[in-house]
């Protein structure tokens, strides 16, 4: 059954943080969780549309719209990561060193430890952290 819920996503790359707010889907099927939200991604309302699935072990997150990639995490492995914006495309590398689910009953939590690289340095040390919580207190996830 699909859960509507409030998603805060707070992302930290290197020294810069960022936080945003949104409302979304939530629902868990054959134990996997996946939540489907839109995000603003710019001052005049640009919209992008983000798929999240996940479990214990692997993490996948789309963006479809003004911005578009498909993230991989896996811990202990690396996988290529393509990131188109409006002003050009560029290509990373992804190295997952941990992931954390923390599940109560109405709330979850995902936390992602990992690098960015390009041309085989590392860019950025990085965490974002999902917190996907029940609109209504009464209802569970």
């Amino acid at each position: 059954m699909e859960k509507e819920v409030q998603i805060t996503v707070i992302g930290v790359h290197g020294e810069d943080s960022e936080q945003s707010q949104n409302m979304g889907t939530y629902y868990k099927k054959s134990g996997k969780h996946y939540v489907f939200y839109d995000e603003r991604v710019s001052a005049e309302g640009d919209l992008v549309r983000n798929y999240l699935r996940f479990d214990e072990d692997f993490v996948t997150l789309q963006k479809n719209g003004t911005l578009r990639t498909e993230m991989l995490f896996e811990r202990s492995k690396k996988y290529p990561m393509d990131y188109h914006t409006p002003y050009g495309s560029f290509q990373f590398q992804i190295d997952t060193k941990e992931i954390w689910i923390e599940e109560e009953e109405d709330q979850l939590k995902l936390t992602i430890q990992y690098q960015m690289e390009m041309d085989e340095e590392t860019r950025d040390e990085c965490r974002i952290t999902i917190h996907i919580q029940s609109k209504k207190q009464e209802q569970t996830l």
